[in-house]
C-alpha cells in the first residue's frame, strides 16, 4: 500500500534510498552512492549563468526583512499530502489497459493485440512511452508543489523569506540536473523490459502484469524522490516555527 509522505528526516532518507536501491537492482550494481562533498555536487549542477543569478540572489537576501505575502494561505503539509496523492493516483490510474479517468494511460500507447497465443512476443515500447509521459507529468506536479510550499515558507518569517528566495534561485539548475539523472532510467527499464518480454514460456497476460508492476514500482519510488525538495522546505518551515516559539 502506498503511504503518504511524512516530514521526518528518517523518512526523507528512506525515500531517497528507495529509488537508488531499485535502480541499482535494475543495473545490477551496488546501491552505495559515490561519496562527494555537497559543494562539489552543487558545483556540477550550476553553470555560469546560474551562478550569476544565485550570486545576485544571495546579495539581495540580507535585504529581505519581512515575510512575503501568500494570498493562497497555503497549508504546506496538506499541500504535500494532496499533491502526493494526486501523483500516486496518476500513476496507478495510468496502467489500466481499458477505460480510466487518468489523463495519461497505457491505452494511449498500447497497440491492440488480436492474438493471445502463449508464444506471442509482447511489445514493451508502449510501457517505455508511458513512462516518458508520466515522468514529464510528475516533474510538473512536483515543481508546482515545491513552489506552493516555498510561498508558505516565505510568508512565515523574514528568515523563511530569505531561505525561500535561495530555494527559488536554485530551482532551475537543480531541476536541470535532476532531469539528466532521471533521463538515465529509461535505458535501465528498457533492459529489464526486454528480459521480461523474452520469457518464451510465460503467458502474455502475465508478461503484461510484470511490466505494469515493474513500471509502477519505479514510478512510485520516483514520486518520493521528486518530492524531497518540498519535504526539505517543510522541514525548514517547521524548524523556523519551532525556533520562534522558543525564543
Amino acid at each position: 500500500m502506498t503511504q503518504t509522505p511524512n516530514t521526518s528526516r528518517a523518512n526523507t532518507r528512506h525515500s531517497s534510498s528507495r529509488l537508488v536501491s531499485l535502480l541499482a537492482t535494475l543495473a545490477e550494481q551496488s546501491a552505495a552512492p559515490a561519496r562527494s562533498h555537497i559543494a562539489q555536487g552543487l558545483g556540477r549542477m550550476i553553470d555560469l549563468s546560474n551562478s550569476i543569478e544565485i550570486s545576485d540572489t544571495l546579495d539581495s537576501v540580507s535585504k529581505i526583512n519581512a515575510p512575503q505575502p501568500d494570498p493562497a494561505n497555503t497549508n504546506p503539509v496538506q499541500r504535500l499530502q494532496l499533491g502526493h496523492a494526486a501523483m500516486v493516483k496518476a500513476v496507478t490510474g495510468s496502467l489500466s489497459r481499458g477505460s480510466s479517468p487518468a489523463r495519461i494511460t497505457l491505452g494511449m500507447f498500447l497497440e491492440e493485440q488480436e492474438s493471445t497465443a502463449m508464444e506471442e512476443q509482447v511489445d514493451y515500447q508502449p510501457y517505455l512511452k508511458l513512462y516518458g509521459a508520466l515522468q514529464r507529468d510528475l516533474e510538473f506536479k512536483a515543481r508546482n508543489i515545491q513552489a506552493d510550499i516555498r510561498k508558505a515558507l516565505a510568508a512565515s518569517s523574514p528568515e523563511g523569506a530569505q531561505l525561500a528566495a535561495v530555494d527559488a534561485a536554485l530551482a532551475d539548475p537543480v531541476a536541470k540536473h535532476s532531469r539528466a539523472v532521471f533521463a538515465k532510467i529509461p535505458g535501465l527499464l528498457k533492459t529489464r523490459f526486454q528480459a521480461v518480454t523474452d520469457q518464451g514460456d510465460t503467458p502474455v497476460a502475465e508478461i503484461h502484469e510484470q511490466l505494469s508492476d515493474l513500471l509502477q514500482t519505479i514510478l512510485l519510488a520516483e514520486i518520493e524522490a521528486r518530492l524531497l525538495p518540498a519535504l526539505g522546505l517543510i522541514e525548514a518551515l517547521e524548524d523556523d516555527i519551532e525556533t520562534r516559539v522558543y525564543e
